[in-house]
């Protein structure tokens, strides 16, 4: 089923519509999940019978689910990679336990490297689209993502550069970097998604977290008169926490 409808950012719907050129490849001969512990036979046998557009959101998660094996298999995650990037644009969750492991199979499958060039280029372009997605509509991807922190989790654990994307995210307007980082008002602007790993993603999560830049940011909306009440509350505890991390 087509989910292109269901994108609410237009540049994001150009990105994920032609993820589906970048990267058209031929059926792969089997779906790379551990036999034992696979998906039933019926569905394998129904998403290989269907084209990468028409793969349904059932048989995605179900994908998602079992073990995996990731020994030559990138080609079975090449050919479903567009489906998972259209159904986590129009805000779905894909996979049960948290659309932040939604794309670790690309690094299983030795992102970036081992991708061609295009291909990585396109990955790139949709990180930063979702990002803004995110950010003018995070009432759309309230199913797909818990705040911001997720998202970058997801890239990260993907394989993806955070750096271009915590840049793209500080061009943005304080009040929406506000109601990312603490969506519904709850204050987890420094909380951890359980699947972020140490290292030096989670290094640059963090230094761009609690740096001075975004603590001064917060502070400047939350003393402004002319912001809404609650955001300038939600301003003012980020801005706590933040200091409270740097102690």
């Amino acid at each position: 089923m087509p989910f292109l409808t269901q994108i609410s950012n237009v540049r994001l719907a150009e990105t994920v519509d032609r993820a589906y050129t970048v990267f058209r490849l031929p059926r792969p001969a089997d779906l790379a999940v551990d036999k034992p512990y696979g998906i039933p036979p019926e569905t394998e046998t129904r998403m290989l019978a269907q084209g990468q557009r028409d793969i349904s959101l059932d048989d995605l998660r179900i994908w998602h689910h079992p073990h995996f094996s990731p020994d030559s298999a990138q080609d079975a995650v090449r050919w479903v990679l567009p489906k998972n990037l259209e159904c986590l644009s129009a805000g779905h969750w894909i996979y049960h336990a948290g659309n932040s492991i939604a794309l670790i199979r690309l690094t299983e499958t030795g992102f970036p490297n081992a991708y061609k060039p295009a291909e990585q280029e396109l990955m790139k372009e949709f990180a930063l689209r979702l990002t803004t997605a995110f950010l003018e509509a995070p009432a759309h991807y309230e199913a797909a993502f818990n705040g911001v922190d997720e998202i970058l989790c997801m890239f990260a654990l993907g394989g993806l550069d955070l750096g271009p994307v915590l840049s793209h995210l500080a061009s943005h307007p304080t009040e929406q970097l506000v109601q990312a980082l603490a969506p519904g008002g709850h204050v987890t602007a420094l909380g951890r998604d359980p699947f972020w790993e140490s290292g030096k993603q989670l290094d640059v999560a963090d230094a761009w977290y609690t740096s001075n830049a975004m603590e001064l940011r917060l502070i400047d909306l939350a003393l402004n008169e002319s912001a809404p009440g609650p955001v300038r509350a939600h301003a003012e505890m980020i801005a706590d926490d933040i200091r409270a991390r740097r102690r």
